[in-house]
């Protein structure tokens, strides 16, 4: 087998699998660690496996495995650390998903209640890496199956399912989980047949045209990997499952982690000049509202071969990159080439910022780029009643409710429109809800009394006049008064009158006169 095979052997399942970074990947608001960070090193003599338990309060919750490599400082590949690690007795990395060419890698795993991981670091003594368990991808769905696909009895063939996403501006990922984990830590990663490694399926899988997994980088060594994808409103997934009869795989696409919104594309860039060994570079510019949000830069690859019966390393139409923002290199040439699919970089920004987009390779090969920031903060919402009530709280004419929203980090996305209140009612409910860009949402409300209808007052006279209206003793003149909605707040005292004359009462809103005469 050449040696450029070996080595591209060894790349594939990383690039895909992983979510390639500079440095660490911050844990992303919304989730919580469930085992770790724990470092493990490479000790001198006979490697040896460490094993640990740990438990998961929510089985049924996403957890993501990520392993952070140690490089020394001279960066001898003989200097970085392999290594394997099981969960649960069920092998997750292995030597060829982890090693001297890749810093972190991150796979979906699955967890019980209780569990016991086992991890073997191979590689030169002192190196070193560095293990967790992230949980609690909040507010998480499923836009596509768990689907499983067979490989049947006839040659391969794509299977081809259409679906559709109510919100494409949210961060969307493909999992993809094998049927069989063949590799024994024994054999120390070394590679092997088809028929050696129990015959686990291989598959290509395309997005919208664009290959997201290719044969070599899900095959027999693999048991789950995870790709970031962007998504349209309708989609279009093709798989086809190779290998052995039988052998099967699941396919899910989820997404809609809490608070992620777009604040840089989604922006293609094109390799238009003929010379595939000039770069083509692209400078754009833009500005956030809160630079100390967490932001991640999405790069997509776009294979202009879509399915194929040939593996990648046959295939070199596909882009490469370099990233730079704010004169920062965040992505080379050795994360984003011609076998990667995407990647996901946490970036640092500032309040403007600038990116600059260099693309190489064959003419026609694009990459997409977006920058996502996680917003988990609720955006600010109050309420303003004009004109104010009195002291008692009641309002007698018309009432306007006017809101404010405000948002730091991704912006207001919706503030409600003002509600003007004209029906008479106590305690009458009125709310408004703010969204903000990421999704992220908060309410208030406030309590309007209304009441625009006049109380009534009614007036007798004890004792009654004779026929001709009059009295001839004194008389107490009493007043009733109600109101339904408001309630009486004040009405006239009884009045005794004992002088000889004729009058009426005063002129009054809803008052039923009788006239008083003394004779």
């Amino acid at each position: 087998m050449p040696r450029m095979r070996v080595r591209l052997f060894y790349r594939l399942p990383i690039a895909v699998l992983a979510f390639l970074v500079v440095g660490s990947i911050p844990v992303r608001a919304g989730t919580f660690t469930a085992f770790g960070p724990k470092t493990y090193v490479r000790q001198t003599g006979t490697p040896v496996t460490v094993t640990d338990t740990f438990s998961a309060v929510d089985p049924s919750v996403h957890y993501s495995l990520r392993v952070t490599n140690s490089r020394a400082a001279s960066g001898k590949d003989e200097e970085v650390s392999r290594a394997f690690v099981t969960i649960n007795g069920v092998q997750v990395i292995d030597p060829s998903q982890f090693g001297h060419t890749l810093s972190v890698v991150q796979v979906a795993v699955p967890l019980l209640a209780s569990n016991q991981i086992a991890v073997r670091v191979l590689g030169a003594p002192g190196g070193a890496i560095t293990v967790e368990i992230i949980g609690g991808m909040v507010g998480s769905f499923t836009a596509l199956g768990p689907k499983v696909y067979q490989r049947g009895d006839d040659d391969s063939v794509a299977i081809i399912n259409m679906f559709s996403v109510a919100d494409p501006s949210l961060q969307y990922v493909l999992r993809v989980t094998n049927s069989k984990l063949p590799v024994d830590p024994e054999t120390d990663g070394k590679e092997g047949t088809d028929d050696e490694r129990s015959g686990v399926s291989r598959t290509l899988i395309t997005i919208n045209g664009i290959r997201v997994v290719s044969p070599v980088s899900f095959g027999h060594i693999v048991s789950t990997l995870e790709v970031p994808i962007l998504l349209q409103t309708s989609n279009q997934i093709g798989v086809e499952v190779r290998g052995k009869q039988g052998g099967k795989i699941t396919v899910e696409i989820s997404g809609g982690l809490v608070g992620p919104f777009s604040v840089f594309g989604a922006k293609t860039y094109r390799k238009d000049t003929k010379d595939s060994d000039d770069p083509q570079s692209v400078r754009d510019t833009f500005s956030v509202a809160n630079p100390g949000a967490p932001y991640t830069l999405l790069l997509a690859n776009s294979s202009i071969h879509g399915l194929s019966d040939k593996d990648d390393d046959s295939e070199k139409g596909v882009s490469k990159a370099t990233v730079s923002i704010n004169g920062v290199r965040v992505v080379d040439r050795e994360q984003f080439d011609d076998i990667v699919s995407a990647i996901e970089v946490p970036v640092n920004l500032l309040s403007s910022n600038q990116i600059d987009v260099q693309v190489s390779g064959r003419p026609g090969g694009t990459i997409t780029a977006k920058i996502l920031g996680l917003d988990t903060d609720l955006p600010t919402i109050t309420a303003a009643v004009v004109p104010p009530p009195n002291a008692v709280g009641w309002n007698n004419t018309n009432v306007t409710v006017t809101f404010a929203c405000g948002d730091a980090t991704s912006g207001v996305a919706n503030c409600p429109a003002p509600i003007i209140v004209t029906g008479d009612g106590a305690s009458q409910v009125i709310s408004g809800t703010a969204t903000d860009t990421a999704g992220n949402a908060a309410s208030t409300a406030v309590i309007i009394n209304l009441d625009k209808t006049p109380p009534t007052i009614v007036v007798s006279l004890t004792p009654s006049p004779n026929g001709a209206g009059w009295n001839k003793s004194n008389v107490s003149v009493i007043f009733v008064c109600s109101d339904s909605t408001s309630r009486v707040a004040s009405c006239t005292a009884p009045t005794l009158l004992m002088t000889s004359r004729a009058m009426e009462p005063p002129a009054r809103s809803q008052v039923r006169s009788l006239p008083v005469r003394f004779h």
